[in-house]
Protein backbone atom coordinates (compact mmCIF):
# COMPACT_ATOMS: atom_id res chain seq x y z
CA UNK A 1 0.00 0.00 0.00
CA UNK A 2 1.36 3.40 -0.97
CA UNK A 3 1.41 6.57 1.09
CA UNK A 4 -0.15 8.87 -1.52
CA UNK A 5 -3.77 8.34 -0.44
CA UNK A 6 -5.35 8.57 2.98
CA UNK A 7 -7.72 5.72 2.05
CA UNK A 8 -6.68 2.61 0.13
CA UNK A 9 -9.01 -0.34 -0.18
CA UNK A 10 -8.51 -3.72 -1.85
CA UNK A 11 -11.74 -5.76 -2.12
CA UNK A 12 -11.71 -9.44 -3.03
CA UNK A 13 -14.70 -11.36 -4.32
CA UNK A 14 -15.84 -14.95 -3.94
CA UNK A 15 -14.35 -15.75 -7.35
CA UNK A 16 -10.61 -15.38 -6.83
CA UNK A 17 -10.01 -15.33 -10.59
CA UNK A 18 -12.04 -12.13 -11.07
CA UNK A 19 -10.17 -9.10 -9.75
CA UNK A 20 -11.94 -6.19 -8.11
CA UNK A 21 -10.04 -2.94 -8.76
CA UNK A 22 -8.57 -1.08 -5.77
CA UNK A 23 -10.35 1.98 -4.38
CA UNK A 24 -8.23 5.00 -3.46
CA UNK A 25 -9.15 8.52 -2.35
CA UNK A 26 -8.28 11.28 0.10
CA UNK A 27 -10.25 12.43 3.11
CA UNK A 28 -10.55 16.21 3.11
CA UNK A 29 -10.32 16.62 -0.67
CA UNK A 30 -12.25 13.76 -2.30
CA UNK A 31 -14.44 13.18 0.75
CA UNK A 32 -15.59 16.23 2.71
CA UNK A 33 -18.11 16.52 5.55
CA UNK A 34 -20.03 19.58 6.67
CA UNK A 35 -22.27 20.07 9.71
CA UNK A 36 -25.16 22.51 10.03
CA UNK A 37 -26.97 23.31 13.22
CA UNK A 38 -25.90 23.32 16.87
CA UNK A 39 -24.02 20.52 18.63
CA UNK A 40 -22.63 20.21 22.14
CA UNK A 41 -20.28 22.76 23.74
CA UNK A 42 -17.27 20.43 23.46
CA UNK A 43 -17.47 20.41 19.66
CA UNK A 44 -15.98 17.56 17.63
CA UNK A 45 -12.90 16.02 19.19
CA UNK A 46 -10.10 14.49 17.09
CA UNK A 47 -11.41 11.03 17.96
CA UNK A 48 -14.97 11.97 17.02
CA UNK A 49 -13.79 13.44 13.70
CA UNK A 50 -11.72 10.31 13.04
CA UNK A 51 -14.74 8.09 13.67
CA UNK A 52 -16.84 10.20 11.33
CA UNK A 53 -14.18 10.08 8.60
CA UNK A 54 -13.67 6.34 9.04
CA UNK A 55 -17.38 5.50 8.81
CA UNK A 56 -17.85 7.94 5.92
CA UNK A 57 -14.99 6.27 4.07
CA UNK A 58 -16.71 2.88 4.49
CA UNK A 59 -19.95 4.41 3.16
CA UNK A 60 -18.15 5.70 0.07
CA UNK A 61 -16.08 2.56 -0.46
CA UNK A 62 -19.29 0.54 -0.81
CA UNK A 63 -20.50 2.99 -3.45
CA UNK A 64 -17.32 2.27 -5.43
CA UNK A 65 -17.51 -1.53 -5.36
CA UNK A 66 -17.52 -2.86 -8.90
CA UNK A 67 -18.09 -6.16 -10.61
CA UNK A 68 -21.04 -8.49 -10.46
CA UNK A 69 -22.09 -8.19 -6.84
CA UNK A 70 -24.68 -10.97 -7.08
CA UNK A 71 -22.43 -13.55 -8.75
CA UNK A 72 -19.12 -12.42 -7.29
CA UNK A 73 -19.91 -10.73 -3.94
CA UNK A 74 -17.19 -9.07 -1.90
CA UNK A 75 -15.92 -11.52 0.73
CA UNK A 76 -12.71 -9.87 1.99
CA UNK A 77 -11.57 -6.26 2.17
CA UNK A 78 -8.13 -4.88 3.06
CA UNK A 79 -8.34 -1.26 4.18
CA UNK A 80 -5.58 1.19 5.00
CA UNK A 81 -6.77 4.54 6.34
CA UNK A 82 -4.95 7.55 7.76
CA UNK A 83 -6.44 9.22 10.85
CA UNK A 84 -5.55 12.08 13.18
CA UNK A 85 -5.34 10.05 16.37
CA UNK A 86 -5.11 6.32 15.55
CA UNK A 87 -3.56 5.46 18.92
CA UNK A 88 -6.98 6.05 20.50
CA UNK A 89 -8.20 2.97 18.61
CA UNK A 90 -7.36 0.00 20.83
CA UNK A 91 -7.50 -3.66 19.84
CA UNK A 92 -10.99 -3.72 21.34
CA UNK A 93 -12.03 -0.77 19.17
CA UNK A 94 -10.87 -2.51 16.01
CA UNK A 95 -12.50 -5.79 17.04
CA UNK A 96 -15.85 -4.02 17.39
CA UNK A 97 -15.40 -2.28 14.03
CA UNK A 98 -14.63 -5.55 12.26
CA UNK A 99 -17.63 -7.25 13.84
CA UNK A 100 -19.90 -4.44 12.69
CA UNK A 101 -18.60 -4.49 9.13
CA UNK A 102 -18.90 -8.27 8.85
CA UNK A 103 -22.44 -8.16 10.22
CA UNK A 104 -23.54 -5.46 7.78
CA UNK A 105 -21.75 -6.57 4.63
CA UNK A 106 -21.05 -10.30 5.06
CA UNK A 107 -17.36 -9.61 4.39
CA UNK A 108 -14.22 -9.91 6.50
CA UNK A 109 -12.33 -6.64 6.86
CA UNK A 110 -8.62 -6.27 7.58
CA UNK A 111 -8.02 -2.73 8.84
CA UNK A 112 -4.68 -0.90 9.07
CA UNK A 113 -4.64 2.52 10.75
CA UNK A 114 -1.98 5.13 10.02
CA UNK A 115 -1.28 8.53 11.54
CA UNK A 116 -0.85 11.87 9.85
CA UNK A 117 -4.28 12.95 8.58
CA UNK A 118 -4.32 16.74 8.10
CA UNK A 119 -7.94 17.17 6.98
CA UNK A 120 -9.84 19.89 8.78
CA UNK A 121 -12.54 19.11 11.31
CA UNK A 122 -16.02 20.37 10.28
CA UNK A 123 -16.83 23.74 11.81
CA UNK A 124 -19.80 23.71 14.15
CA UNK A 125 -22.12 25.93 16.15
CA UNK A 126 -21.74 25.06 19.83
CA UNK A 127 -24.83 25.13 21.99
CA UNK A 128 -25.29 26.68 25.39
CA UNK A 129 -27.26 25.10 28.27
CA UNK A 130 -29.60 23.37 28.85
CA UNK A 131 -27.53 20.25 28.34
CA UNK A 132 -28.70 17.45 26.06
CA UNK A 133 -28.49 14.01 27.63
CA UNK A 134 -29.38 11.98 24.55
CA UNK A 135 -29.31 12.18 20.76
CA UNK A 136 -31.89 10.75 18.37
CA UNK A 137 -31.28 9.85 14.74
CA UNK A 138 -33.70 11.76 12.55
CA UNK A 139 -33.90 11.00 8.84
CA UNK A 140 -37.21 12.62 7.98
CA UNK A 141 -38.67 9.17 7.42
CA UNK A 142 -41.84 7.89 9.01
CA UNK A 143 -40.29 5.90 11.87
CA UNK A 144 -37.88 8.61 13.04
CA UNK A 145 -40.66 11.21 12.83
CA UNK A 146 -43.02 9.01 14.85
CA UNK A 147 -40.20 8.45 17.33
CA UNK A 148 -39.58 12.17 17.73
CA UNK A 149 -43.30 12.67 18.30
CA UNK A 150 -43.26 10.14 21.15
CA UNK A 151 -40.45 11.96 22.97
CA UNK A 152 -41.63 15.56 22.53
CA UNK A 153 -41.68 15.92 26.32
CA UNK A 154 -37.91 15.34 26.24
CA UNK A 155 -37.22 17.82 23.42
CA UNK A 156 -35.24 20.19 25.65
CA UNK A 157 -32.69 17.51 26.50
CA UNK A 158 -32.67 15.73 23.12
CA UNK A 159 -30.43 16.56 20.16
CA UNK A 160 -31.77 15.40 16.80
CA UNK A 161 -29.13 14.23 14.31
CA UNK A 162 -29.78 13.88 10.59
CA UNK A 163 -27.82 13.00 7.47
CA UNK A 164 -29.14 14.42 4.23
CA UNK A 165 -28.68 14.51 0.51
CA UNK A 166 -31.93 16.24 -0.54
CA UNK A 167 -33.88 16.15 2.73
CA UNK A 168 -32.31 19.09 4.58
CA UNK A 169 -35.36 21.37 4.40
CA UNK A 170 -37.76 18.52 5.09
CA UNK A 171 -35.85 17.51 8.23
CA UNK A 172 -35.82 21.12 9.44
CA UNK A 173 -39.56 21.56 8.90
CA UNK A 174 -40.45 18.30 10.62
CA UNK A 175 -38.17 18.96 13.61
CA UNK A 176 -39.54 22.49 14.05
CA UNK A 177 -43.14 21.31 13.80
CA UNK A 178 -42.52 18.67 16.46
CA UNK A 179 -40.97 21.24 18.81
CA UNK A 180 -37.28 20.28 18.64
CA UNK A 181 -34.90 23.25 18.68
CA UNK A 182 -31.67 21.31 18.27
CA UNK A 183 -31.12 19.58 14.93
CA UNK A 184 -27.60 18.85 13.67
CA UNK A 185 -27.46 17.92 9.99
CA UNK A 186 -24.52 16.31 8.22
CA UNK A 187 -23.79 16.39 4.53
CA UNK A 188 -21.19 14.33 2.67
CA UNK A 189 -19.58 15.83 -0.42
CA UNK A 190 -17.95 13.28 -2.71
CA UNK A 191 -15.65 14.76 -5.36
CA UNK A 192 -14.32 11.51 -6.78
CA UNK A 193 -15.81 9.25 -9.41
CA UNK A 194 -19.58 8.69 -9.17
CA UNK A 195 -20.71 5.68 -7.21
CA UNK A 196 -21.31 2.53 -9.20
CA UNK A 197 -23.47 0.40 -6.93
CA UNK A 198 -26.92 0.92 -5.45
CA UNK A 199 -26.43 -1.06 -2.24
CA UNK A 200 -26.42 0.61 1.18
CA UNK A 201 -25.55 -2.20 3.57
CA UNK A 202 -22.84 -0.22 5.41
CA UNK A 203 -24.65 3.11 5.56
CA UNK A 204 -26.18 2.45 8.99
CA UNK A 205 -22.67 2.24 10.48
CA UNK A 206 -22.08 5.81 9.36
CA UNK A 207 -25.39 6.99 10.82
CA UNK A 208 -24.63 5.53 14.25
CA UNK A 209 -21.09 6.94 14.22
CA UNK A 210 -22.50 10.37 13.35
CA UNK A 211 -24.88 10.11 16.30
CA UNK A 212 -22.01 9.06 18.59
CA UNK A 213 -19.81 11.96 17.46
CA UNK A 214 -22.59 14.44 18.27
CA UNK A 215 -23.37 12.69 21.57
CA UNK A 216 -19.70 12.98 22.54
CA UNK A 217 -19.91 16.75 22.02
CA UNK A 218 -22.48 16.78 24.85
CA UNK A 219 -20.67 14.13 26.89
CA UNK A 220 -23.90 12.16 26.48
CA UNK A 221 -23.94 8.38 26.25
CA UNK A 222 -27.46 7.59 25.03
CA UNK A 223 -28.55 7.24 21.39
CA UNK A 224 -32.13 6.69 20.21
CA UNK A 225 -32.71 5.06 16.84
CA UNK A 226 -36.33 4.48 15.89
CA UNK A 227 -37.21 1.68 13.48
CA UNK A 228 -40.19 -0.66 13.47
CA UNK A 229 -39.42 -4.19 14.60
CA UNK A 230 -40.34 -5.83 11.29
CA UNK A 231 -37.43 -4.09 9.57
CA UNK A 232 -35.14 -3.69 12.60
CA UNK A 233 -34.94 -7.48 13.08
CA UNK A 234 -34.00 -7.80 9.37
CA UNK A 235 -36.36 -10.73 8.84
CA UNK A 236 -36.62 -11.14 5.05
CA UNK A 237 -39.85 -11.90 3.19
CA UNK A 238 -38.06 -14.85 1.56
CA UNK A 239 -34.61 -16.49 1.91
CA UNK A 240 -33.43 -14.93 -1.37
CA UNK A 241 -33.79 -11.39 0.01
CA UNK A 242 -30.76 -9.80 1.64
CA UNK A 243 -31.93 -7.23 4.16
CA UNK A 244 -30.05 -4.19 5.42
CA UNK A 245 -29.47 -4.22 9.18
CA UNK A 246 -30.17 -0.53 9.69
CA UNK A 247 -31.16 -0.78 13.36
CA UNK A 248 -30.42 -4.43 14.06
CA UNK A 249 -30.10 -5.30 17.78
CA UNK A 250 -26.73 -6.98 17.21
CA UNK A 251 -25.46 -3.87 15.39
CA UNK A 252 -26.51 -1.83 18.43
CA UNK A 253 -24.65 -4.22 20.74
CA UNK A 254 -21.42 -4.03 18.72
CA UNK A 255 -21.71 -0.25 18.30
CA UNK A 256 -22.19 0.18 22.05
CA UNK A 257 -18.90 -1.69 22.58
CA UNK A 258 -17.18 0.44 19.91
CA UNK A 259 -18.23 3.79 21.34
CA UNK A 260 -17.39 2.77 24.89
CA UNK A 261 -13.94 1.64 23.79
CA UNK A 262 -13.22 4.84 21.83
CA UNK A 263 -14.85 7.49 24.03
CA UNK A 264 -15.17 5.82 27.41
CA UNK A 265 -18.25 5.53 29.58
CA UNK A 266 -21.25 3.21 29.39
CA UNK A 267 -23.18 3.76 26.17
CA UNK A 268 -26.79 2.92 25.41
CA UNK A 269 -28.28 2.55 21.93
CA UNK A 270 -32.03 2.10 22.22
CA UNK A 271 -34.71 1.33 19.64
CA UNK A 272 -38.03 2.01 21.43
CA UNK A 273 -39.87 0.59 18.41
CA UNK A 274 -38.17 -2.84 18.37
CA UNK A 275 -41.35 -4.66 19.45
CA UNK A 276 -43.74 -2.59 17.32
CA UNK A 277 -45.09 -2.87 13.79
CA UNK A 278 -45.20 0.20 11.55
CA UNK A 279 -48.88 0.63 12.36
CA UNK A 280 -48.16 0.45 16.09
CA UNK A 281 -45.38 3.05 15.73
CA UNK A 282 -47.91 5.39 14.13
CA UNK A 283 -50.46 4.71 16.88
CA UNK A 284 -47.84 5.38 19.60
CA UNK A 285 -46.99 8.72 17.99
CA UNK A 286 -50.67 9.61 17.62
CA UNK A 287 -51.20 8.98 21.33
CA UNK A 288 -48.43 11.47 22.10
CA UNK A 289 -49.14 14.11 19.50
CA UNK A 290 -52.73 13.91 18.34
CA UNK A 291 -53.93 11.88 15.37
CA UNK A 292 -55.16 14.61 13.05
CA UNK A 293 -52.07 16.82 13.25
CA UNK A 294 -49.70 13.84 13.22
CA UNK A 295 -51.12 12.48 9.98
CA UNK A 296 -50.49 15.83 8.29
CA UNK A 297 -46.85 15.59 9.35
CA UNK A 298 -46.45 11.92 8.40
CA UNK A 299 -47.79 12.62 4.91
CA UNK A 300 -44.62 14.68 4.28
CA UNK A 301 -42.22 11.89 5.28
CA UNK A 302 -40.37 9.74 2.76
CA UNK A 303 -39.92 5.98 3.03
CA UNK A 304 -39.55 4.59 -0.50
CA UNK A 305 -36.17 3.21 -1.60
CA UNK A 306 -36.76 4.72 -5.05
CA UNK A 307 -38.51 7.95 -4.06
CA UNK A 308 -36.44 10.36 -6.20
CA UNK A 309 -35.68 7.88 -8.97
CA UNK A 310 -37.42 7.63 -12.34
CA UNK A 311 -37.24 3.86 -12.25
CA UNK A 312 -37.59 0.83 -10.01
CA UNK A 313 -36.31 -2.65 -10.69
CA UNK A 314 -38.82 -3.99 -13.19
CA UNK A 315 -40.47 -0.72 -14.27
CA UNK A 316 -40.24 3.02 -14.86
CA UNK A 317 -41.82 5.34 -12.28
CA UNK A 318 -42.62 8.98 -11.59
CA UNK A 319 -39.81 10.75 -9.67
CA UNK A 320 -40.47 12.13 -6.17
CA UNK A 321 -43.31 9.73 -5.52
CA UNK A 322 -43.37 6.50 -3.54
CA UNK A 323 -43.24 3.43 -5.78
CA UNK A 324 -45.51 1.29 -3.58
CA UNK A 325 -43.75 -1.97 -4.53
CA UNK A 326 -40.46 -1.96 -2.59
CA UNK A 327 -40.16 -3.49 0.88
CA UNK A 328 -40.29 -0.14 2.80
CA UNK A 329 -43.36 0.90 0.80
CA UNK A 330 -45.12 -2.41 1.51
CA UNK A 331 -44.43 -2.12 5.24
CA UNK A 332 -45.60 1.52 5.22
CA UNK A 333 -48.81 0.52 3.42
CA UNK A 334 -49.80 -1.62 6.40
CA UNK A 335 -49.89 1.59 8.46
CA UNK A 336 -51.27 3.94 5.79
CA UNK A 337 -53.30 1.78 3.38
CA UNK A 338 -55.04 4.74 1.73
CA UNK A 339 -51.84 6.58 0.83
CA UNK A 340 -51.39 6.84 -2.97
CA UNK A 341 -48.34 5.30 -4.69
CA UNK A 342 -47.15 4.93 -8.27
CA UNK A 343 -47.87 1.18 -8.35
CA UNK A 344 -51.00 -0.14 -6.61
CA UNK A 345 -50.44 -3.64 -5.24
CA UNK A 346 -54.17 -3.94 -4.57
CA UNK A 347 -54.38 -4.66 -8.30
CA UNK A 348 -53.69 -8.22 -9.43
CA UNK A 349 -51.98 -6.99 -12.60
CA UNK A 350 -49.29 -5.31 -10.43
CA UNK A 351 -48.99 -8.16 -7.92
CA UNK A 352 -48.49 -10.70 -10.69
CA UNK A 353 -45.71 -8.86 -12.53
CA UNK A 354 -42.63 -11.05 -12.35
CA UNK A 355 -40.25 -8.51 -10.76
CA UNK A 356 -42.48 -5.66 -9.62
CA UNK A 357 -44.73 -7.88 -7.48
CA UNK A 358 -42.03 -10.15 -6.11
CA UNK A 359 -41.68 -8.52 -2.67
CA UNK A 360 -45.45 -8.53 -2.18
CA UNK A 361 -45.80 -12.20 -3.12
CA UNK A 362 -42.87 -13.12 -0.86
CA UNK A 363 -44.40 -11.33 2.12
CA UNK A 364 -47.81 -12.85 1.43
CA UNK A 365 -46.32 -16.34 1.47
CA UNK A 366 -44.39 -16.07 4.73
CA UNK A 367 -47.09 -14.08 6.55
CA UNK A 368 -49.74 -16.58 5.56
CA UNK A 369 -47.60 -19.26 7.21
CA UNK A 370 -47.22 -17.07 10.32
CA UNK A 371 -51.00 -16.81 10.63
CA UNK A 372 -51.34 -20.59 10.27
CA UNK A 373 -48.79 -21.31 13.01
CA UNK A 374 -50.73 -22.72 15.97
CA UNK A 375 -48.10 -22.30 18.68
CA UNK A 376 -44.60 -20.92 19.31
CA UNK A 377 -42.89 -24.10 18.11
CA UNK A 378 -44.66 -24.03 14.76
CA UNK A 379 -44.00 -20.27 14.47
CA UNK A 380 -40.29 -20.88 15.10
CA UNK A 381 -40.26 -23.40 12.22
CA UNK A 382 -41.70 -20.89 9.72
CA UNK A 383 -39.70 -17.91 11.02
CA UNK A 384 -36.87 -17.18 8.52
CA UNK A 385 -33.35 -17.93 9.78
CA UNK A 386 -32.36 -14.26 10.47
CA UNK A 387 -35.33 -14.01 12.84
CA UNK A 388 -34.37 -17.22 14.63
CA UNK A 389 -30.84 -15.83 15.04
CA UNK A 390 -32.18 -12.72 16.79
CA UNK A 391 -34.29 -14.83 19.15
CA UNK A 392 -31.57 -17.39 19.88
CA UNK A 393 -28.96 -14.70 20.52
CA UNK A 394 -30.97 -13.04 23.30
CA UNK A 395 -30.93 -9.63 21.59
CA UNK A 396 -33.85 -8.02 23.37
CA UNK A 397 -36.77 -9.78 21.76
CA UNK A 398 -37.98 -13.23 22.87
CA UNK A 399 -39.65 -15.87 20.73
CA UNK A 400 -43.03 -14.92 22.22
CA UNK A 401 -42.41 -11.24 21.46
CA UNK A 402 -41.24 -12.05 17.92
CA UNK A 403 -44.39 -14.09 17.41
CA UNK A 404 -46.57 -11.25 18.66
CA UNK A 405 -44.75 -8.79 16.38
CA UNK A 406 -45.07 -10.84 13.19
CA UNK A 407 -48.53 -12.18 13.94
CA UNK A 408 -49.73 -8.58 14.34
CA UNK A 409 -47.88 -7.53 11.18
CA UNK A 410 -49.41 -10.44 9.27
CA UNK A 411 -52.93 -9.40 10.27
CA UNK A 412 -52.21 -5.77 9.36
CA UNK A 413 -50.79 -6.87 6.00
CA UNK A 414 -53.81 -9.00 5.10
CA UNK A 415 -56.22 -6.24 6.11
CA UNK A 416 -54.40 -3.49 4.23
CA UNK A 417 -54.20 -5.36 0.90
CA UNK A 418 -57.46 -6.45 -0.63
CA UNK A 419 -57.40 -10.03 -1.86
Amino acid sequence: MSNSYSVECFPRGANKYVRHPPIRFNIGSDLVFSLAGPIGPAGLSDSAADLLDFAGAIYQIERQFRGRQRTNPIEQVSLSITLRKPKAWTDGTLTSVKRILQLLGNAVWDVELKSGLRAGIPSTDRSKPPRCTQVALFSGGMDSTCGAATCRDEAERTQLVGFYTRQMTLQEELAQTLGFKRLAQCRMQWKGKPGLTHSFYYRSFFFLCLAAAIAESWEARRILQFENGVLATAVPPAPSWRMTKHAHPLLHQYATDLFGSLFGGRWQIVNPFLHLTKRQCLDAAANSYGKTELYKIIAKTQTCWYYTSNRIVGALKTPNKACGACIPCIVRHTALPKEPTVFDLDQDKIRNKAVLGRAFRSYFGVLDEVLRAKDLDSFYEVLPAPGRMVVDSNLGISLAQMHELFHTFAKEFMRSYRH
